[in-house]
């Protein structure tokens, strides 16, 4: 009985030594990757570009005592910024928010209510110059410009968007082999440990009230079209290393030769 329990205290002592062995063998390693240095940064990537969408943002708004009035006179002006826009070519218009509310006006004593009936309407186009010629008759309608905005359209902006982000990731490592010499160590002694892509716009956009463009003018409008700001910037953070063995293969190989020596 005796000897029994003495047996199976040494074998428990044996594998409580293994395990200590296993593990100050192993916290070295452990601790030279928590004391890696790692560097986070980012690079940005832009490009100035001509813009090619023209879009422009029409409110149709009518007010009377009766909403059913308001409504009416609204929606008959809607339809015919509606017909004009359509014989333009190339032009594409979408009908956006309607709205309807009211408000007293008067003194007091003798507060009347009216209706305000507003719809919106979108108007986008390649071909600047022939919807701003027709603005001023869509105003002559009933509608009034609210506001234009010069953009870049979709399909383009996605392609030139891949196209900065593949020139910014290049540049995020070439960024990383400069920091690894730097620090000196060959150019290829870092690892990827995170990375981030993104993009961003700056759109201009030119407001235009109502004061700036009479209703009872004709005449076409003119505003410049500019150009646009688009970027992509990449962010992420390296860890530069040893140049022999990595971590991982360090911790396979190290740990292959201790159970090896414990059979």
């Amino acid at each position: 009985m005796n000897s029994n329990t003495s047996k199976n205290g040494m074998v428990y002592f044996k594998h409580i030594f293994q395990f200590l062995l296993l593990t100050l063998l192993l916290l070295p390693l452990a601790s030279q990757a928590h004391d890696a240095a790692s560097i986070h940064y980012q690079v940005t990537e832009t490009k100035m570009v001509e813009s090619d969408l023209l879009v422009v943002t029409i409110n149709v708004q009518f007010k009377a005592q009766d909403a059913g009035a308001a409504a009416e006179q609204t929606n008959k002006a809607a339809l015919q910024v509606i017909e004009m826009a359509q014989a333009i070519e190339g032009i594409s218009i979408t009908s956006g928010d309607y709205q309807t509310w009211s408000q007293k006006y008067g003194k007091k004593s003798m507060n009347r209510l009216e209706w305000i009936v507003r719809q919106t309407l979108t108007m986008e186009t390649k071909y600047f110059g022939q919807l701003l010629g027709r603005l001023g008759e869509i105003q002559q309608a009933g509608g009034t410009v609210q506001s234009l905005a010069y953009t870049v359209s979709p399909k383009r902006k996605r392609e030139i968007e891949d196209q900065l982000k593949v020139k910014a990731v290049g540049r995020f490592r070439e960024r990383a082999s400069d920091y690894a010499e730097a620090a000196g160590k060959a150019r290829d002694q870092w690892e990827l440990l995170v990375i981030n892509v993104g993009e961003q716009q700056d759109k201009p956009i030119m407001p235009i009230s109502r004061g700036m463009f009479a209703m009872e003018s004709n005449q076409a409008i003119t505003a410049p079209a500019g150009t646009n700001t688009l970027s992509a910037t990449v962010s992420g953070a390296i860890a530069l290393t040893e140049k022999q063995v990595n971590f991982e293969e360090k911790i396979q190989s190290l740990t292959e030769k201790v159970v090896e020596q414990l059979k």
